[in-house]
């Protein structure tokens, strides 16, 4: 199965779905490849944090071999998860053509529908080939940041997208879990270890992946 995000941009928020989605799919079993599209920031040091090696690998690809490197990559695991973290960029184009499922990470605290009209055009260019691309919009914020609003907004941003929906779970941590997790530290391996946020990520695993 290939998983990606979708965003506006370089979303620390990515990153966190990207690292930990991997992470856990390794821990299953899994021969798992996470990808880091954004030549910035490699993604080494999120799975090295992790005794989860060598079912699992790192990897960064440069945007102009994106679609042949993940081609030649794929035969070789089970499941590949790409952090297209450059927003509107060839890669993140190329991994909407043949992904199963589109993960688009929300901060609770700065939702709007009109923002992301950009992710929404890339989405339906993606379908254009993939109709059958799953999309979940996940939210990702400290508990302060949910208003009662929350959910009106994040309804907004789906209803102009076909098909798309919400997980059932939002991602809820302290400010100092989700800057370690931003660090590419797993919500399993951090010390103190928050239970909220390890429960809300392993929520969203498998509601990914047992669908």
């Amino acid at each position: 199965m290939i998983i990606t995000t979708v965003n506006e941009g370089n979303d620390a928020e990515s990153a966190v779905l990207a690292n930990n989605l991997a992470v856990l799919r390794g821990l299953a079993g899994r021969n798992v490849l996470l990808i880091s599209a954004d030549a910035q920031e490699p993604m080494d040091a999120a799975l090295t944090a992790v005794d989860i090696k060598p079912r699992a690998s790192a990897r960064t690809i440069c945007q102009q071999d994106f679609p042949a490197e993940l081609e030649r990559l794929l035969p070789s695991y089970n499941d590949v998860v790409i952090d297209t973290a450059d927003g509107d960029s060839a890669a993140s184009r190329s991994a909407l053509t043949t992904a199963r499922v589109a993960l688009i990470p929300l901060q609770a605290g700065s939702i709007n529908s009109n923002a992301h009209r950009k992710i929404i055009e890339r989405i339906e260019t993606g379908r254009l080939s993939n109709p059958n691309l799953r999309v979940l919009a996940v939210i990702i914020g400290a508990v302060n940041d949910f208003a009662d609003d929350t959910a009106d907004k994040i309804q907004a941003l789906l209803d102009r997208i076909p098909a798309a929906k919400s997980v059932n779970t939002a991602i809820h941590g302290r400010l100092d879990v989700f800057e370690t997790l931003e660090a590419g530290l797993s919500t399993g391996r951090q010390k103190p270890a928050d239970a909220r946020t390890i429960a809300d990520m392993s929520a969203l695993y498998r509601g990914i992946f047992s669908a």
